[in-house]
């Protein structure tokens, strides 16, 4: 920006006015034409395809091997050789599909029956307040959390620094740790 006092504002006004519209109107173009959005956003690169290194596709990404490892890791894949495709998506992430061999077991591959969640986990009590909203939300009163928490062994609400509701409704308690 300018600090010219010379320039009328409605120049000013007008260019921000332009340069808005010009990208609102790129936003729109890039929706409707998929060779346009493309260009400004990218496309996936495969880094890894069927377990192998694409070293063009590194390359083209400027990426070096320890970047491709401190993604991995950070996707939660520690060994390279777990890695059936690595794609290096237009935001910069890194999505990861491990070899078959390699996934984690599930319940459902186990044929073990699964409770669905009774509700979002919850945060009930914080730095020893009551907090009374998500209480109601959750369909839950101060009856019922004093009776929980005495049960677990705490005396008083003010004990308590952090509480929450699981998914299961069980409760979670962290104390207040006097050091």
């Amino acid at each position: 920006m300018t600090t010219d006092s010379r320039l009328p504002i409605l120049q000013g006004i007008y260019s921000l006015v332009m340069w808005g519209g010009l990208t609102i109107l790129m936003g729109y173009v890039a929706l409707k034409a998929t060779w346009i959005r493309a260009i400004t956003e990218g496309r996936p690169a495969i880094l890894i395809r069927k377990g192998k290194l694409d070293t063009k596709a590194l390359t083209r990404a400027m990426l070096s091997l320890d970047d491709l490892n401190m993604m991995l890791r950070t996707a939660g894949t520690f060994e390279t050789s777990e890695v059936e495709y690595a794609i290096l998506e237009p935001n910069g992430q890194l999505s990861v599909l491990k070899k078959e061999e390699c996934k984690t077991v599930t319940r459902k591959d186990l044929n073990v029956s699964v409770q669905a969640a009774k509700n979002l986990p919850a945060v009930v009590i914080a730095t020893g307040r009551i907090m009374e909203k998500n209480l109601k939300t959750l369909g839950l009163n101060e009856v019922w959390l004093e009776k929980e928490v005495k049960k677990q062994g705490y005396k008083r609400i003010e004990d308590i620094f952090f509480a929450e509701v699981a998914s299961d409704g069980g409760l979670f308690i962290m104390p207040v740790v006097e050091e």
